[in-house]
């Protein structure tokens, strides 16, 4: 477990750099109307399960590392982590944040399984992306490119899949253990003009192996 460094949301108008996580629930939508459709037990179950989702998500990540979660919506959220100038700190914080998504996919199964999902599971994407952020206070929440990437990433067709962005896949070269987990699905050009080839986790229960 790595040393835990608390932080909070950024100072009004205080632009930070962070990574971005998005988790979306596939199929959220689908879930909650065929539990409806078979019973009123069924659909407080599925609601329940969904409610403690955020929750398993935040365990994880606390495990490697103290990311923050921004929002969450019921079918998805974000996450942030915090990154410094200091180029050894902001590479390790890119090999936590996979290992945090690697855990949230391989404690899917725990999570299905504690709350009887285990023939209509519960399954997720996460995407990342890297950038900077402004807290806007008239807004109360906080505004940036890179988280704006993360969250419309949703484009890995793969169960518990796990993308990153050409931005991210450039900085993961650096990183042993990571510099060959990622393969390209999707390309196009983002609103900043930067490549956004997507990448995928060649072996999303396992993107160190």
């Amino acid at each position: 477990m790595t040393e835990q460094r608390q932080w909070t949301f950024p100072l009004p108008e205080q632009k930070v750099d962070f990574v971005f996580m998005a988790v979306d629930v596939i199929k959220h939508t689908d879930m909650l109307k065929e539990a409806r459709d078979e019973s009123n037990t069924a659909f407080r179950s599925v609601d329940v399960a969904l409610s403690d989702l955020p929750d398993h998500i935040s365990e994880c990540i606390e495990w490697y590392h103290p990311g923050l979660r921004w929002d969450w919506a019921g079918d998805g959220g974000i996450y942030a982590f915090p990154v410094t100038y200091d180029r050894r700190d902001t590479l390790n914080v890119y090999e936590y944040v996979i290992r945090c998504a690697e855990t949230i996919v391989n404690r899917l199964d725990e999570f299905n399984v504690r709350h009887q999902r285990t023939t209509r599971p519960v399954k997720l994407r996460i995407a990342f992306d890297a950038g900077d952020a402004v807290y806007r206070k008239d807004q109360a929440f906080c505004r940036g490119l890179a988280l704006n990437i993360a969250a419309k990433l949703k484009v890995a067709d793969d169960e518990n899949s796990i993308a990153i962005t050409s931005n991210l896949y450039r900085e993961f070269r650096a990183i042993p253990s990571l510099k060959n987990c990622f393969v390209p699905i999707t390309a196009g050009e983002s609103p900043d003009a930067r490549n956004l080839c997507t990448f995928t986790a060649t072996s999303p229960n396992g993107v160190s192996r």
